[in-house]
């Protein structure tokens, strides 16, 4: 059987180097994982430099939608992460999202858990394994993964119009999350923490 490839999507801002990564991977080393950066940036700061294992879009493009969604079209995975610059993964966890992948044969999309930098649960996680309407509200941007054939197959991307430097700065990933679901895909909840991430968003995709 073919093995899943694992790819991870980090939305960054005016990035001139790729050293963030090195906070984003404390736990092993970053070289093992392929890696997509979309840097909305501006002419001057430019990323030039990556290994190959990493591939970078640098764009004049504005809008966290808008980078995910380049992300998404861009990737190479079959299992794709959404990812910020400011997340800190657990040990493994490509592992742990393609095993989940491998578990829930038809899932599109799985969510995870996430908690602060101090180890407190990010939210009240629901007791549920599919989700429903009302479990949505609880997924956070960088806890989701997805199948990438399949949401092409069904053209589900991220809504221009929510999320930071949009209309609507917030729902972009609640938003996305109900148009799988409409388009009658599964998406799946695993109970297992993947990263800790800031308590207060630094909201660095503004400045």
């Amino acid at each position: 059987m073919h093995k899943m490839t694992f790819e991870i999507l980090i939305s960054t801002m005016y990035r001139s180097d790729i050293t963030f990564l090195d906070t984003m991977f404390p736990n092993e080393d970053k070289s093992d994982y392929s890696i997509l950066i979309i840097n909305q940036t501006d002419n001057e700061r430019h990323i030039t430099k990556f290994p190959s294992n990493v591939r970078v879009i640098n764009t004049q493009e504005r809008g966290l939608s808008k980078s995910r969604n380049m992300a998404i079209k861009n990737a190479i995975g079959d299992i794709c992460l959404v990812a910020d610059d400011d997340v800190k993964y657990v040990k493994d966890v490509g592992n742990i999202i393609t095993s989940a992948f491998a578990k829930a044969k038809n899932a599109a999309v799985i969510t995870f858990k996430m908690v602060n930098t101090s180890g407190k649960m990010y939210q009240d996680y629901p007791l549920i394994r599919n989700h429903t309407q009302k479990s949505l509200y609880t997924v956070n941007g960088v806890v989701i993964s997805f199948d990438r054939k399949q949401l092409l197959e069904k053209e589900v991307f991220y809504n221009d119009h929510f999320g930071l430097g949009a209309t609507f700065e917030t729902a972009d990933e609640y938003v996305f999350m109900k148009n799988v679901l409409k388009s009658g895909m599964e998406a799946v909840f695993e109970p297992v923490i993947i990263l800790s991430h800031p308590d207060i968003s630094s909201g660095s995709y503004l400045e």
